[in-house]
């Protein structure tokens, strides 16, 4: 086996560690139903607000730094097993690359890459407006399976 395979599957190994194997079907299926009964847009508007909600539970010290914003919430986002993110800062907005989030179905047409993104649109975006950032809001530019997830927080 070549050096990249064995990188793959030890990759896929981890990733698959992410959510406790009892809890995968059930919330790959409560995602699937939550869109198909309140609508596609409406239940990723809901996934936004429990990521709203999940700041506001999860609060960061006011930091002086990007760098430092990027290490807080990584360490928040480490605790959680909910992968990593990396700061950019550009002219207008800040792209936030998150890797390693939790995938539960990897099945094509799968609501879950979707319904995470918008969880983590609406957790950024509360604590990035808890460090003065004004009503600006977060939004996904990529969100694959397997992939990091790409977003963008300016105007």
């Amino acid at each position: 086996m070549d050096r990249d395979a064995i990188m793959a599957r030890s990759l896929a190994y981890y990733r698959d560690q992410q959510c406790v194997p009892q809890w995968r079907d059930f919330l790959s299926i409560l995602v699937g139903e939550l869109g198909q009964l309140s609508g596609h847009d409406e239940s990723l508007e809901f996934f936004r607000h429990l990521g709203h909600r999940l700041a506001e539970r999860l609060p960061l010290a006011e930091q002086d730094t990007l760098e430092g914003l990027e290490t807080a919430i990584n360490e928040r986002l480490r605790r959680m097993n909910w992968g990593w993110c990396l700061f950019s800062a550009q002219q207008n907005m800040i792209t936030i690359l998150h890797g390693a989030w939790p995938e539960l179905d990897k099945r094509p047409g799968c609501p879950w890459p979707l319904a995470m993104a918008s969880l983590l649109e609406g957790l950024y975006e509360r604590w990035l407006r808890g460090q003065g950032g004004g009503e600006v809001s977060v939004k996904m530019l990529t969100a694959a399976p397997g992939e990091p997830m790409e977003f963008c927080y300016g105007r």
